[in-house]
C-alpha cells in the first residue's frame, strides 16, 4: 500500500469516526431530551396524583357531611313525628278534661232523661192527633 493510500484511508476512517461522534452526540442529545421529558411527565404525573388524591379526600369529606345530614333529617323527621303526636294527646286530654268537668257540672244524666220523655211526649201526641 501507498502513502497516498493509507493516509487518504486514514482521513476516510477519520471522518466517519467524527460522523459518528456527532451522530453519537446527537443520540445522546435526543436521549437528555427525552430523559427531560420524562421527568417532567413524571412531575406532572405526580402533581396529578396529588389532585385526585385531595380530590378523592373531599368526595370522602363530602360523603360524610351528606351521611350527617341525612341522620339530621331523620332525627328531625322524628322530633316532628313525636312532638305532632304528643300534641294530639295533649289535645284529646284536655278535651277528655273538658268533658269530665261538663259532666261533673252539668247533671247530663237528668238531661238525657228529660229529652226522652219529652221526645215519648211528642210521639204520644203524634199518635194522639192520628186518631
Amino acid at each position: 500500500m501507498k502513502y497516498q493510500d493509507l493516509t487518504n484511508l486514514y482521513f476516510y476512517l477519520l471522518l466517519k469516526l467524527i460522523n459518528m461522534s456527532w451522530k453519537i452526540v446527537e443520540i445522546r442529545d435526543m436521549l437528555k431530551e427525552m430523559l427531560d421529558k420524562f421527568e417532567e411527565i413524571n412531575d406532572e404525573t405526580v402533581e396529578q396524583q396529588n389532585n385526585i388524591e385531595k380530590i378523592e379526600e373531599n368526595y370522602v369529606q363530602y360523603n360524610n357531611l351528606i351521611k350527617k345530614g341525612g341522620d339530621i333529617v331523620n332525627d328531625i323527621t322524628n322530633r316532628e313525628y313525636y312532638e305532632t303526636l304528643f300534641v294530639y294527646f295533649g289535645f284529646f286530654f284536655f278535651f277528655g278534661c273538658v268533658i269530665f268537668v261538663l259532666l261533673k257540672r252539668i247533671p247530663i244524666h237528668k238531661i238525657i232523661v228529660h229529652a226522652f220523655e219529652l221526645i215519648s211526649k211528642i210521639t204520644n201526641l203524634n199518635k194522639n192527633s192520628d186518631l
